[in-house]
């Protein structure tokens, strides 16, 4: 054989790697770079046949096919795969060629005695194509990754895709996706050959390094030495790769490729690639759920019936569409100079809502004075050291985007903040997340103005219909006092203030004709030393100007008085009340302790306000003036009927007095009082129609003068039943006050409870007065006898 020729020359200096076979097709030698190849010496493959090179690879039927086409005088080439003694594979490539004494002719059949014939060796050259061919594999299988992922519009889709590639072709035996959260790492998407997932659920304490976002492979269970591992290697997992997943810079799962054997290729080069691009389609992803859920919050705010609801839509815009653990609503107080957190999402957000800042401290003071967005770094102490925070501060981002308002003459103003932070996870921003939060500041500053004009027209509606209710109890009233406390009640609730009063003004001294409300006892005893001089700057103002005034905040005003300012007084609101174009008095409000921040249009209230408490007392005086006018005239009335009729002198007077007193020991109230005092003016008026000669009769009359004289009653009722200002009790008065108990007074013998009560209540003091009186037919009785006589014609014992 020829063999010597080539271990002797040739065959020993060649870079490829030369195997020849003999006859038998077992080895009979290896040039180097085959031994090395190969991990054997000549001397331990001498005698091995073939197969013990290629073990499972080569089917018998593709070995067979191999033989004829060598003994035909053929040369061979393909790819199959080597394996090492010690188990190790790899892809070779080989050429084989024939040494034949003579080729075998294309009908003779290959038989054992006809290779032994014919076949005097057989010549391989072959090299290592592993690399190359899982090259080509790892780059299809990356192609194939992409190409699928190019089509996946939501995040189900982009799972589906990552399950369906990786465990395909040249892919894992199981692949498990998890996503990071809070508080560790959770599976949301798996597939393969195995029973048990919950193992694959990783708390924090057991983070590996692909999930701190490197490459990592591992045969188990030996070269990761935790429960985890050897959990998965329990059931049937002997290799392992991961790589960590991330999606703008951020952490933000991972993807877990688990085999039974050792894989022939080897995907750790392009996993991160793989793990790239599905952290790109994810930020796509995220930004078209950012799109729906920005229009999603836009239609939020746009339905929004309140602040508190606007702004809870933005935080939970924010927090779904960034890479933020907590989202929130700063709001600036300037008159308090403290910053307010009125709405939070995320992590410990309950926390939040309602923490106030005073100057100085926390970071988002810097976007209030800058009006700039602002961004600072949390791993800086200082930076750490400012922030205001409920919970511990590792590291991490925070930005702050400036929340505007326009002003009436188009300038704005920065009011407060829209502010999110990655304090939990040191997570940083991205530029599409603060771009993101710019625009919802804008939108935000937008749908707020709509709502501050949508409070403002719902406040002025509200305020309105409390003043028109207001101007409808102010009609039915006609106490001054009480005319002051029902305008004085409306003030307080449409004002928030802490108390409210009504100062009359007599001259330069002033009075409390009302108060409501709470104010230090010290406050309002002042005003009652307080006078109308040139020292009362705020009082002097509101005369000269004619309307009412606010203050907001008394102590930095310049109507500051040292003595009220030492009562903690902060907010006042003052109007003029006048009555026939002078000044009557001031309705006033005031709060203590804190400024208070009063509607926009509440000027116009207080204008509306005081105009009507104006109205209705100005109303009441009239009232007031024309009663006792009415009253006047009444008493001028009775007292000439009582000439008339040479009563006593002082009747009227008398039983006008004793009417009231009666009354006032029985409870009555002023109307019924009012009443009472008419009727006792009023009571005889019907006598205005009988003739002379039978009321100033000295003798005893006869039956048809007293029968005109009973007449009187109802003449009386007759002539006052059209004066519709005439309480109906007065008329009773007039037409009754002549029935008995028993039945034997006139005109109507009325019994009893049948006489209404002013009416018998008069009677009772008419009889007194009657009897305790000199008349011209008469002497006075005493007032035990008159006493005596009325119980007797209530039907008591004599």
């Amino acid at each position: 054989m020829r063999a010597e020729l080539w271990s002797n020359t040739l065959f020993e200096t060649l870079n490829e790697a030369i195997m020849i076979l003999d006859a038998s097709f077992c080895v009979v030698a290896l040039n180097p770079v085959a031994e090395q190849l190969l991990g054997v010496t000549s001397q331990q493959a001498l005698g091995h046949p073939d197969q013990y090179f290629t073990g499972q690879s080569v089917p018998e039927t593709q070995a067979q096919q191999a033989r004829e086409l060598l003994m035909r005088g053929g040369a061979l080439q393909e790819r199959v795969w080597f394996q090492k003694p010690g188990g190790t594979q790899f892809r070779a490539e080989f050429r084989a060629k024939a040494f034949l004494h003579s080729p075998v002719s294309e009908h003779q059949e290959i038989t054992p005695d006809i290779i032994s014939s014919h076949l005097e060796g057989v010549l391989i050259n072959f090299r290592d194509v592993t690399e190359d061919e899982a090259q080509n594999a790892r780059q299809e299988f990356l192609g194939r990754v992409l190409q699928a992922l190019t089509g996946a519009n939501s995040l189900e889709q982009i799972y589906a895709v990552v399950l369906d590639t990786l465990a395909g072709q040249h892919g894992a035996d199981a692949v498990v996706v998890r996503v990071r959260q809070a508080d560790g790492f959770h599976l949301v998407a798996s597939r393969g050959s195995y029973q048990a997932p919950e193992i694959l659920n990783f708390a924090p304490e057991t983070q590996t390094a692909w999930m701190l976002g490197e490459t990592t492979s591992a045969i188990l269970p030996e070269e990761i030495d935790r429960p985890l591992t050897q959990s998965v290697f329990d059931i049937g997992f002997g290799y392992l790769l991961g790589v960590g997943q991330r999606s703008a810079g951020r952490l933000v799962g991972s993807l877990t490729l688990l085999y039974h054997q050792i894989p022939v290729i080897d995907l750790r080069p392009v996993l991160p690639q793989i793990a790239a691009a599905i952290g790109t389609q994810l930020e796509r992803g995220r930004e078209r759920v950012a799109l729906e859920a920005l229009a999603g919050a836009n239609r939020a705010m746009r339905e929004a019936s309140n602040q508190l609801e606007l702004y809870q839509s933005v935080v939970d815009f924010a927090l779904q569409t960034t890479h933020c653990t907590t989202a929130s609503i700063v709001m600036y107080h300037p008159e308090q100079e403290t910053l307010e957190v009125v709405a939070a999402a995320g992590e410990n957000a309950h926390r939040f809502i309602g923490l106030t800042m005073p100057r100085g401290r926390g970071l988002t003071w810097g976007v209030i004075d800058s009006g700039q967005v602002r961004l600072a770094s949390l791993d800086d102490p200082g930076v750490r050291e400012q922030a205001v925070t409920v919970r511990e501060i590792k590291s991490g981002l925070y930005v702050g985007i400036p929340l505007r308002e326009t002003q009436p003459d188009g300038s704005s103003r920065v009011i407060g903040a829209i502010t999110a932070d990655t304090m939990s996870d040191g997570y940083h921003f991205t530029s599409s997340d603060i771009e993101r939060l710019s625009a919802m500041s804008e939108s935000l500053s937008i749908a707020r103005s709509r709502i501050l004009a949508l409070e403002t027209v719902r406040e002025r509606a509200t305020a309105f219909a409390q003043l028109a209710q207001l101007s409808s109890d102010l009609e039915r009233l006609d106490d001054p006092t009480e005319i002051a406390k029902r305008g004085l009640e409306t003030m307080l609730e449409l004002s928030g203030l802490d108390g409210s009063g009504y100062l009359q003004l007599r001259g330069h001294e002033f009075s409390m004709l009302a108060q409501l409300g709470t104010a230090p006892a010290e406050f309002l005893q002042a005003f009652s030393s307080f006078q109308l001089s040139p020292q009362a700057v705020l009082f002097q103002s509101v005369i000269t100007q004619e309307r009412s005034t606010i203050v907001e905040d008394y102590l930095n005003s310049p109507f500051r008085l040292p003595q009220f300012a030492a009562m903690g007084l902060r907010t006042v609101v003052l109007a003029p009340v006048y009555l026939n174009s002078m000044v009557h008095g001031f309705v006033g409000g005031v709060s203590f302790g804190t400024p208070r921040v009063l509607p926009e249009h509440f000027s116009e209230v207080m204008e509306f306000l005081v105009g009507r408490i104006s109205r209705a007392i100005e109303r009441a005086e009239h009232l007031s003036e024309i009663m006792h006018t009415r009253e006047a005239s009444f008493r001028t009335l009775g007292r000439v009927l009582e000439l008339r009729d040479f009563e006593t002198k002082g009747h009227t007077d008398r039983v006008m007095e004793l009417s009231l007193g009666l009354g006032q020991v029985l409870g009555l109230n002023p109307s019924q009082m009012q009443a009472l005092a008419w009727g006792a003016y009023l009571h005889d008026i019907g006598k205005i129609a009988v003739p002379d000669r039978i009321l100033l009769k000295a003798g005893k009359l006869d039956f048809e003068e007293w029968e005109i004289i009973r007449e009187h009653p109802e003449r009386g009722f007759y002539l006052l039943r059209d004066l519709n200002f005439l309480p109906q009790e007065t008329l009773e008065i007039v037409l009754y006050h002549q029935e008995r108990l028993n039945g034997s007074g006139y005109p109507e013998q009325q019994v009893g409870d049948d006489i209404p009560f002013l009416a018998r209540l008069f009677a009772v003091v008419d009889v007194y007065d009657a009897l305790t009186s000199e008349r011209p037919y008469k002497t006075a009785w005493t007032h035990e006898d008159a006493m005596l006589e009325l119980h007797r014609q209530a039907g008591g014992d004599p």
